[in-house]
């Protein structure tokens, strides 16, 4: 009996409060913040497709306030100029056009991610059209970019500190080819770590927490864990 009590109360004494919160509809892939009344905060990254699971606290997950990358069901079709670019001769700036363009609360900002949603770079405009249809950027920093095909994403500053999705655009790069630095047959287009033979799209997820994203899938290991090998045994922490 004595044993039985003990053990209830250092559950109610580890775990004093186990809600976990869930919002979604934000950029896959993304470092959201996450900030507390008491005025305590914490990052976290949302999954591949853009949720985000995090600890309440003890707190009415109504009351936690969440700074991210908002998306929008219907994007809008940019156009981009120059649309392709080559990295052995690119322009000082980048135009885009399209509409729904604000500075409102900011100057709107441009992120540049692969095809899988992963971010290569980002860059804020520079100046923006009266009737909100174009804006201009100086050509981001894309040193760590291969040829390929890439999307740019428009935001406009939101007005919580935040960001909302206006719009998209396609970009080709030119210039650079990918290599396979590490030798283990993949290249660094799609090796999400070309430093590390034991990461790559043919790898299986790690559970031990140690590896972000070891398959190169584009969703964290700790969450396919948590969905598949780990309920079988395995401790995983996806939040």
């Amino acid at each position: 009996m004595k044993i039985i009590i003990f053990l209830i109360f250092v559950a109610i004494w580890v775990s004093p409060c186990c809600s976990i919160c869930f919002d979604g509809g934000f950029r896959r892939n993304r470092f959201i913040l996450i900030q507390y009344p008491d005025g305590q905060s914490v990052f976290i990254s949302t999954n591949a497709t853009g949720q985000a699971h995090f600890d309440s606290r003890c707190y009415n997950c109504s009351e936690i306030i969440i700074f991210g990358r908002h998306t929008t069901p219907n994007p809008i079709a940019f156009t981009l100029a120059p649309s392709t670019l080559d990295l052995a001769a690119s322009p000082s700036s980048m135009t885009f056009n399209g509409s729904g363009i604000s500075t409102d609360y900011g100057m709107p900002m441009i992120e540049f991610e692969d095809l899988n949603g992963n971010l290569m770079s980002s860059v804020n405009a520079v100046s923006v059209s009266a009737d909100g249809t174009s804006l201009m950027t100086e050509t981001p920093n894309f040193a760590s970019v291969w040829s390929g095909q890439y999307r740019a994403v428009i935001y406009n500053r939101y007005y919580d500190g935040g960001w909302m999705e206006v719009g998209d655009a396609d970009i080709t790069i030119t210039g650079r080819d990918p290599v396979d630095q590490d030798g283990d047959g993949w290249y660094s287009d799609v090796d999400c770590d070309d430093q590390d033979p034991n990461v790559n799209p043919g790898a299986s997820p790690d559970c031990s927490g140690a590896v972000f994203d070891q398959n190169c899938n584009g969703t964290r290991d700790m969450e396919e864990c948590f969905q598949d090998t780990c309920l079988s045994g395995g401790l995983c922490n996806i939040y």
